[in-house]
């Protein structure tokens, strides 16, 4: 479940046209016995030339 979440967010960061380029800080995922933790971290440039800097 959460890593079909975590594809649609990637799907919509590598389709849209405001966004010229992407690096991938942090990607993890831990699966404990009571829950699966996921830590997604991007800096993305966008086509004004800002940065924006995500954490999911």
């Amino acid at each position: 479940m959460i890593e079909e979440y975590l594809r649609k967010i990637d799907e919509f960061i590598s389709s849209s046209p405001h966004i010229t380029a992407v690096q991938v800080v942090r990607r993890s995922i831990w699966d404990t016995d009571v829950e699966k933790i996921a830590i997604y971290r991007y800096r993305l440039k966008m086509s004004d030339e800002s940065l924006l800097e995500l954490t999911e």
